[in-house]
């Protein structure tokens, strides 16, 4: 899915695209933890996956657009770092919410904690300038 949502984040505004992608993201995490077949699970994560894509060309298309050259080097290790760090993170105190409360509870706790971010992202998160190319 990630030609396609390049394609989305090189016509519509990137805030948005992203918006959309985070939020399908977090919904398909929350409902990981409520569906109880196979099939529904392997659906689900196959949408997560969807709302995922939109990462590596939202993160392309805002380094290009609000970063100068010289600091898109920073802007890529930050989110590399993050790549790594959250997996880490995500094992060590996820692993001990999971033995105490349950693998269920984690993911719906975890996506609607994900939520909290969207609001901040929407009200922060400047235009995109406009290349004239993409008009």
């Amino acid at each position: 899915m990630q030609i396609p949502v390049g394609w989305l984040v090189d016509r519509f505004e990137v805030k948005w695209v992203f918006a959309i992608g985070f939020l399908i993201w977090s919904a398909a995490t929350a409902f990981t933890g409520v569906v109880h077949t196979f099939v529904a699970l392997l659906a689900i994560r196959v949408v997560l996956g969807v709302g995922e894509s939109v990462a590596y060309p939202a993160y392309a298309k805002i380094f290009a657009s609000h970063f100068v050259e010289r600091q898109r080097g920073v802007a890529n290790s930050v989110v590399g770092a993050g790549q790594r760090l959250g997996p880490a993170f995500g094992i060590l105190f996820g692993g001990t919410l999971v033995a105490r409360f349950g693998w269920r509870p984690f993911f719906i706790v975890l996506a609607l904690v994900s939520l909290l971010w969207l609001s901040p992202w929407l009200q922060c998160m400047p235009r995109t300038p406009t290349c004239g190319v993409c008009t």
